[in-house]
C-alpha cells in the first residue's frame, strides 16, 4: 500500500512522470522488498536449531515437543521446511527409517537449492541418512555427492562434516570398509574439538564402529573412548549410551569381561534414564549373552524375557527371533528341553531363512543341541554338519590387512603433525631469545637438524606409499588392458552376490569373447592381437556404466558385472557394446581385419554362487559360437529345468 500512494504522489508532482519510469520504479521496489524479507540461511533458525542439537542428548522428549508443536498458518515455506527437516531427524535418531524419509522428502518440496543452498543440501543429506536406514543406499548416492561438492566449493564446514559422515556410513553399509575408513579419518582431521553440531568425537565414534564391524576391537576401543569422554562432558546421554554399547561390546571381545558388563549396565541404566526403549532391549540381550556364557541362566533368563516383551510391543521381528533363540539356549542349558522345544518351534513360524541366512544358522546350531538331549543323535549330527557347511558358505574372508596399514599410516601422519607443531615452537622461541647469542646458534642448528629430518621422513613416506599403491595397482590390475585381472573381479562378484543377497537387488553377469583371436594372432601377428585387447578395453570402459565392473579373466575372455540391473537393461548395455566394434574395427585399420565380439549373459538368481552365474553366462557364449558369432544371449535357465 505504501508503494502505491507514493507512486500517486509522484505522479501529481509538475513534472509528471512517464508510465515507463513508473512501472520502472514500482519493479525495483517490489524486487528490493522481497529481497530483504528472503535471506539465505547457513544455520537452522529458532527454536529449529534448539530442537536440532538436542537430539544427541533426549530425542525421545524432544520428538514429542515436535509433534506437539503447532506451525502458524502464515509460517514461510522456509520455515515448514526447517521444521520437517528436524522432525525428519529426530525420527532418523529414534530408528524410524520411513517416517524419517517421509518427512524430508515433504521438507525438499517446499525449497529449491538456487534460493536456499545451504537447507537444501543439509536436507538432502538427511534423506540420504533415510535411504541408508531403509537399506535403499542407491537413492541416496547423488545427494550425498552433490552436497559434497557444494559444501567444498562453498567452504561451508558444517555441511562438509555431515557429508563426509553420511559419505562414511554409505561405505560401511556396503563393506567398503576401506573407502569408509579414509572418510571418517578425513573428518576427524578436520572435525573441530568443540562444536555444538559435527566435532571430531562424532567422527571417533565412527572410526570405532567401522573397526568393531570387521571384529578388528582393540583399534576400536581407543576411538570409544574418546568420544566416551566428550559425549560425557557434554551430557548428550543418547549419544553417550550408544557409545557405552558399543565400548561394552568391544570390552567383552577382547576378554575385559568385567569392564565390558560395566560399560553395558551403565548403557542400560542411561536407556531407561531417557526412556529409549529399544536401546534398554538391546542392551539387556547383549547382557544375557554374556551370562549365558558365564552359565548365569537364571539372570539371563530374567534379562531375555524382558527384552522380549519390549522387542514384541516395538514389531522388532528380527531381534525378537534372536532373543527367542537365546532363550532356547537357556532352557538347554537348564535341562528343560520341553520348554526349549516351545521357544524354537516359537522362532521357527517367525524365521525367515533368505532374509536371515546368519540368524538361521545361530538357531540350527541350538536346534541341534535339542535334537542331541532328545537323544536323536544321528539328526542331530547331521544338521551340525549342514550349519559347518553354510557357515564356510557365508563367512567373510576379507583380509583387515588394509585397514591395520591406513590405521599405521594415519598414525604417521598424526605423529607428522605434532612434530609440526613442536618444530613452530622452538622458532618461537628463537626469537624470544635473540640476546642470548650462544643457545640462538644452538636451537638454530637442533631446527635445521629436525627439519632435515621431517624432510627425510615425508620423502620416504611418500616413496613407502607410492610403492604400496604401485603393488596395489600390480595386485589388481592386468597389464596388458589396464581391466582388473581375475582374481580382482571373482573376488568382486562375490561380494557383489553377497550385497543382492541382503538388498534383495537385480544383478547381471556377462561373459565376453572375441570372436577368431586367435586367427587375428596367426594371420595379423599377436602385436596387432595386443592392440585389438587395448582399443577393446578401451571402448567397454567407454560404453559401459559407471557402476558396471569389468575384468580380464582370460587370454580373449573378460567378464562383466552389472550390480542393480535387470535382464533387459543388461541386454541393452551389452548389445550396445557389441555394435561398437564396428568403430573398433575402424580404428585399428587394417585391411581384411574385422573384430566382432560374442557374449553370453546370465541374471542372478538367490541362491546362486559365483561360479553358477559364471557357468550360465558361459553356456549361453558357447552357444552362441555354435550360432554364428557376433550376437548377445540371455541364458534361458529352463533349459536347466
Amino acid at each position: 500500500m505504501f508503494i502505491v500512494k507514493k507512486t500517486l504522489a509522484y505522479l501529481c508532482l509538475p513534472f509528471k512522470l512517464s508510465t515507463f519510469y513508473v512501472l520502472l520504479f514500482l519493479i525495483f521496489s517490489f524486487s528490493s522488498n522481497a529481497k530483504q524479507n528472503i535471506a539465505m540461511l547457513n544455520a537452522f533458525e529458532e527454536p529449529y536449531q534448539t530442537y536440532y542439537l538436542s537430539l544427541t542428548s533426549a530425542p525421545t522428549k524432544t520428538l514429542a515437543q515436535l509433534e506437539g508443536m503447532s506451525i502458524p498458518d502464515n509460517a514461510s515455506n522456509i520455515q515448514k521446511a526447517q521444521y520437517y527437516g528436524v522432525l525428519s531427524q529426530a525420527y532418523y535418531t529414534l530408528i524410524y527409517p520411513q517416517k524419517s524419509l517421509d518427512f524430508v522428502q515433504l521438507a525438499l518440496t517446499l525449497v529449491n537449492e538456487s534460493d536456499q543452498p545451504w537447507l537444501y543440501h543439509n536436507l538432502r543429506l538427511f534423506e540420504s541418512l533415510a535411504f541408508e536406514l531403509a537399506g535403499k543406499m542407491t537413492q541416496g548416492v547423488d545427494g550425498v555427492k552433490n552436497a559434497l561438492q557444494w559444501a567444498e566449493t562453498h567452504d561451508a564446514t558444517s555441511t562438509y562434516l555431515l557429508a563426509l559422515y553420511t559419505q562414511s556410513i554409505y561405505h560401511t553399509s556396503l563393506e567398503d570398509y576401506l573407502s569408509a575408513l579414509k572418510t571418517a579419518q578425513k573428518g576427524y582431521s578436520i572435525a573441530p574439538i568443540r562444536n555444538e553440531v559435527y566435532k571430531r568425537a562424532d567422527f571417533a565414534i565412527l572410526l570405532a564402529q567401522i573397526y568393531e564391524a570387521r571384529k578388528d576391537y582393540m583399534l576400536a576401543i581407543p576411538y570409544y573412548e574418546e568420544a566416551e569422554i566428550d559425549f560425557r562432558a557434554n551430557n548428550q546421554l543418547n549419544t553417550l549410551s550408544l557409545i557405552l554399547y558399543g565400548l561394552g561390546r568391544a570390552n567383552y571381545s577382547v576378554g575385559n569381561i568385567d569392564l565390558g558388563k560395566k560399560d553395558l549396565e551403565e548403557s542400560l541404566a542411561i536407556s531407561k534414564e531417557i526412556d529409549d526403549v529399544q536401546g534398554e532391549a538391546y542392551t539387556l540381550l547383549q547382557l544375557a549373552n554374556i551370562n549365558i556364557k558365564q552359565e548365569n541362566f537364571t539372570l539371563a533368563k530374567m534379562q531375555l524375557l524382558s527384552a522380549k516383551d519390549i522387542f514384541i510391543k516395538a514389531n522388532n521381528r528380527k531381534v525378537n527371533i534372536i532373543t527367542g533363540s537365546s532363550l532356547a539356549t537357556v532352557a538347554l542349558q537348564q535341562q528343560d528341553t520341553e520348554l526349549a522345544e516351545y521357544y524354537i518351534q516359537e522362532v521357527e513360524k517367525e524365521l525367515d531363512r533368505v532374509d536371515m541366512p546368519d540368524i538361521a544358522l545361530i538357531f540350527d546350531e541350538t536346534r541341534s543341541t535339542l535334537l542331541y538331549q532328545q537323544e536323536k543323535y544321528k539328526e542331530s549330527y547331521e544338521l551340525l554338519q549342514s550349519v559347518y557347511n553354510d557357515y564356510k558358505r557365508h563367512r567373510n574372508q576379507q583380509s583387515s590387512d588394509q585397514l591395520h596399514q591406513m590405521r599405521v599410516d594415519y598414525d604417521l601422519k598424526s605423529q607428522e603433525l605434532e612434530n609440526d607443531i613442536l618444530t613452530e615452537q622452538n622458532l618461537r622461541q628463537l626469537n624470544e631469545i635473540k640476546g642470548q647469542r650462544s643457545r640462538n646458534v644452538f636451537l638454530l642448528v637442533i631446527a635445521i637438524l629436525a627439519v632435515a629430518f621431517g624432510v627425510l621422513m615425508v620423502i620416504l613416506i611418500y616413496r613407502s606409499m607410492d610403492h604400496r599403491r604401485s603393488l596395489e595397482i600390480l595386485a589388481t590390475t592386468d597389464e596388458l588392458t589396464g581391466l582388473y585381472n581375475r582374481r580382482y573381479v571373482l573376488a568382486h562378484l562375490k561380494k557383489q552376490i553377497s550385497q543382492s543377497e541382503r538388498y534383495k537387488s537385480d544383478l547381471c553377469v556377462a561373459m565376453i569373447d572375441l570372436d577368431w583371436f586367435k586367427q587375428i594372432n596367426d594371420r595379423f601377428g599377436h602385436l596387432t592381437g595386443d592392440k585389438v585387447l587395448r582399443l577393446f578395453s578401451k571402448y567397454c570402459l567407454k560404453n559401459l556404466r559407471s557402476s558396471d565392473v569389468i575384468g580380464r579373466i582370460g587370454g580373449e575372455e573378460f567378464l562383466i558385472i552389472l550390480p542393480h540391473t535387470n535382464s533387459s537393461d543388461a541386454y541393452a548395455v551389452m548389445d550396445k557394446v557389441r555394435s561398437n566394434m564396428e568403430n573398433l574395427t575402424k580404428e585399428i585399420n587394417i585391411s581384411d581385419l574385422k573384430v566382432t565380439i560374442s557374449i553370453g549373459l546370465c541374471k542372478w538368481v538367490d541362491g546362486d554362487l559365483p561360479e553358477d552365474v559364471m557357468l550360465f553366462a558361459d553356456k549361453a557364449l558357447y552357444q552362441i559360437k555354435g550360432s554364428g558369432r557376433d550376437q548377445v544371449l540371455l541364458w534361458d535357465r529352463d533349459k536347466e529345468l
